[in-house]
């Protein structure tokens, strides 16, 4: 199998994110011209659907028992076009000129407990949805940048239908910050701060300013988050840590 290295990372850095909700293992599955993986995270605060685009795939299902470790051969090649190979119990990682080839082991599917089935998955997307936002790469620095400066364990989006309110607070201490999106109806939803560690990934692989994530965000339902580009799709279902305004 061909691919983009740099696409390839990008990939798995949105699927296996960081922190406190990091997935340190995975199940790849692949199809012709994709590859695919479904997740929840250890605590399940998240699910996670993440789909590839490839040149081809023979693959066939992959029990990736290191992430960290694969990403790291994967940055150990100098050329933006790989060539990945399977060898039984391994794969097999070599550069464009094939001046570099390394050998990854592969970890039995049985043990990886972390994976998800797609009815499961789109069982649970179908209680989410609808009432669409778009947030841009500065507007997920901004909320990064807010956050590291008040060290509270949830935080909250609030909308009105015109603007968009994001509160934080901690020991009486509080932070409002207010940006104009227009959305079809009001909401208010309450967001545990580890998953903060997810917006830090997603902003590590959005490369231009204008990137975009569109967000399903309703009161008492799960919030939805979509990153699609021409090579790969992410759909994330985040914990419904929701709260009523008027509570």
């Amino acid at each position: 199998m061909k691919t983009n290295k740099t696409e390839l990372l990008d990939f798995l850095n949105l699927l296996v994110v960081r922190g406190q909700i990091e997935n340190k293992e995975m199940i790849i599955s692949g199809k012709d011209k994709e590859m695919e993986s479904l997740l929840v995270t250890p605590l399940k605060e998240f699910i996670v659907k993440g789909v590839l685009k490839v040149e081809d795939n023979f693959l066939g299902e992959l029990g990736i028992g290191n992430v960290n470790l694969l990403k790291s051969m994967l940055n150990n090649i100098d050329s933006e076009e790989i060539t990945i190979h399977r060898n039984e119990n391994k794969i097999v990682i070599s550069s464009k000129d094939g001046s570099l080839v390394q050998q990854f082991c592969l970890k039995s599917n049985e043990y990886i407990k972390n994976t998800l089935k797609e009815e499961d998955f789109e069982k649970a997307l179908s209680k989410g949805g609808g009432n669409e936002i778009s947030i841009s790469k500065s507007e997920i620095e901004k909320i990064l940048k807010l956050s590291k400066s008040m060290n509270s364990s949830v935080f909250f989006f609030r909308g009105n239908g015109k603007k968009i309110d994001l509160f934080f607070e901690t020991n009486e201490n509080n932070i409002l910050y207010s940006f104009t999106k227009p959305h079809c109806e009001s909401f208010y939803v309450k967001i545990s701060k580890k998953l903060l560690d997810l917006f830090e990934a997603i902003n590590s692989v959005l490369k231009e300013p204008k990137s975009e994530i569109i967000v399903s965000m309703r009161t008492d339902k799960p919030i939805i988050l979509n990153i699609k580009n021409n090579n790969y799709e992410i759909t994330y279902l985040l914990a419904q840590l929701t709260k009523k305004e008027s509570e």
